[in-house]
């Protein structure tokens, strides 16, 4: 402002969406406290207004919220965490991590403080952890006679995660995380014979402490599909469309023995895996990639990494498991299913309301959204014409339920 540059509409705005939302919260789920950093003073602020002024002027008294300082929106900020450099950590600065697996898995919760600068790492331990100061005093320690081991990373980002999704989780992040980015970026699997035990030095990754694959997908879908639709099911492509952007222009990695494609080696029982980009192939190809008949790696970026179980049909059908793209599992085909089985009565209007919350929660699990703005979901004519209907068909079959009550 003082330079003359004016603010952009979406910035100027910004402080009434915040109200709103917090508005929103408010009235459906009684939030009466919102807390932010303190440059969130201004937009907090101005939503406590908001809030007090939606609230003053609801028009209906038996609708109206009560007022009163235990009923009051109520503002609270707490110093901005800021790296080395004075950059703030946040959504809108890049570097922001969520609780929510769904929205930071923990390999990559995992991978974000191990890749923390070591001007951070001290800061970050009395920050994030419970360790006593002589106790990271003397990772501190271990950390200057040899950086490159990353010592104090490791122990925060294993800190971390087990604070926020357990030890377990932890465990296999950390074995996920040792195992992509061993020594000159090969990965070692040996193979060993049935009963069999490797004794492997510090730091290898072997069988018997591989690390657990982050999901599981039916094998037809890897054996019969293009490895566009591949990188979709897996979360690493937004759409089928981009999953063949990705592989045209080589921007994905699939796990693979060096040289493997001249070789052409009918099956794929490595000892050595390193990463080998993705092209555009034949479906049949992608079962050259599959380690060990079981596991399949995948990589978009460098960070952002796919460990992969193929199970059978069966077996990812009782898991109750879905991914996106899968057969028969699209909204408009819901649609459908739920009017024919509201017109002949097979199913109740609070069983078809269960299927389509749990259809919504299962795309929002799925989806990427932008963290700062999500816009809504454009829907094509057909969609619009069966939501109407079916929520037309719920209205009649409720209100008959209802009256059925009150006789």
């Amino acid at each position: 402002m003082t330079e003359g540059d004016g603010v952009s509409l979406a910035e100027f705005c910004y402080p009434i969406m915040q109200g709103w939302d917090w508005w929103m919260l408010f009235t459906k789920r009684r939030v009466q406290m919102q807390i932010g950093g303190s440059d969130q003073y201004g937009n907090i602020v101005a939503g406590a207004d908001i809030v007090k002024a939606a609230r003053a002027s609801e028009p209906d008294p038996a609708r109206r919220l009560p007022e009163g300082p235990m009923d009051d929106p109520v503002g609270f900020t707490v110093p901005l965490l800021t790296d080395s450099s004075g950059v703030k950590f946040g959504k809108t600065a890049g570097n922001a991590v969520w609780l929510d697996p769904y929205m930071t898995s923990t390999f990559d919760l995992y991978g974000y403080f191990v890749r923390r600068p070591d001007a951070d790492v001290e800061k970050l331990l009395r920050l994030f952890t419970f360790f006593p100061m002589s106790t990271i005093k003397e990772i501190m320690e271990e950390q200057v006679k040899d950086p490159s081991k990353r010592v104090a990373q490791h122990r925060l980002a294993y800190e971390v995660v087990t604070l926020v999704h357990g030890e377990e989780a932890a465990k296999a992040a950390e074995s996920q995380h040792r195992m992509m980015y061993s020594p000159g970026g090969v990965v070692t699997v040996p193979k060993l014979e049935p009963g069999q035990e490797y004794q492997a030095s510090e730091g290898q990754t072997h069988a018997n402490n591989a690390p657990r694959p982050d999901m599981i997908l039916p094998r037809s879908l890897i054996m019969g599909n293009s490895i566009a639709r591949i990188l979709y099911a897996t979360g690493l492509a937004t759409s089928v469309k981009e999953g063949h952007r990705l592989a045209a222009q080589e921007a994905a990695y699939i796990g693979a023995m060096p040289g493997f494609r001249k070789t052409g080696n009918p099956s794929m029982n490595p000892s050595q895996l390193t990463w080998s980009p993705v092209k555009i192939w034949f479906p049949q190809e992608t079962q050259r990639y599959i380690i060990d008949d079981k596991l399949l790696l995948l990589r978009k970026g460098k960070h952002n990494i796919r460990i992969i179980k193929l199970v059978s049909d069966e077996e990812y059908n009782e898991s109750g498991e879905t991914y996106p793209g899968q057969p028969y599992r699209g909204r408009l085909r819901l649609f459908r299913q739920s009017i024919k089985s509201l017109r002949d009565g097979s199913t109740s209007p609070a069983d078809v309301r269960k299927a389509l919350r749990q259809a919504e929660l299962e795309d929002e699990q799925r989806s990427t959204p932008d963290p700062i703005l999500k816009f809504p979901e454009e829907k094509s004519a057909q969609h619009l014409r069966l939501e109407n209907e079916l929520e037309s068909l719920l209205k009649d079959a409720e209100g008959k339920e209802g009256a059925k009550i009150s006789e």
